[in-house]
């Protein structure tokens, strides 16, 4: 008989993402905007599974299709450009910022494997704010993007629970959303 022990895991993130504007009045009652964001992401998460040893009496035999230990790395440069108008009843701003990005993975363990991908991306942006007397009413679209978290990159089975396994992917795109809020 055998039995696995709960997986013996760490997870860690690290990650930065400053960003800079600048705002040049071109008109009494319009400025220009420019806006530049780089960002880093360092992800690992290293899940090791053993295998219960009856002699023993303890888990020391790794299992290999349970374990893997994998990291990535997503790099993002992201600039724009952006016009606000102001006036007493209402202001209105829009502009795009692009964006490149690059995700790079790694596995370590079971066998090496990397990943490399590229993403470009334009990302539109508008915010309309109407004063009707006390109150306002605000209308703003924004558009982003995600990328896969580094589990559901990690292309190993997950039995933590054993009515739902689930493995990652590797080759997943990150996703474009589009908010009106």
């Amino acid at each position: 008989r055998q039995w696995i022990n709960p997986r013996l895991g760490r997870h860690q993130t690290k990650k930065i993402n400053p960003k800079i504007t600048y705002t040049e009045p071109i008109f009494k009652k319009a400025q220009l905007q420019i806006n530049y964001s780089p960002s880093y992401l360092y992800s690992t998460n290293n899940k090791i599974t053993k295998d219960y040893d009856t002699l023993q009496k303890d888990y020391v035999n790794q299992n290999v299709t349970l374990s893997n230990v994998y990291s990535n790395v997503y790099i993002t440069q992201r600039a724009g450009l952006g016009y606000k108008f102001q006036n007493k009843l209402f202001n209105i701003n829009f502009g795009a910022d692009a964006q490149s990005a690059l995700l790079q993975g790694a596995q370590e363990y079971p066998v090496k494997a990397n990943v490399n991908s590229v993403f470009y991306n334009v990302l539109p942006n508008a915010r309309f704010n109407y004063k009707i007397k006390k109150n306002n009413l605000r209308i703003n679209y924004r558009t982003n993007t995600n990328i896969p978290n580094v589990t559901q990159l990690q292309e190993v089975i997950d039995i933590s629970n054993a009515l739902q396994p689930k493995i990652g992917n590797s080759k997943l795109n990150q996703t474009y959303e589009h908010n009106v809020f």
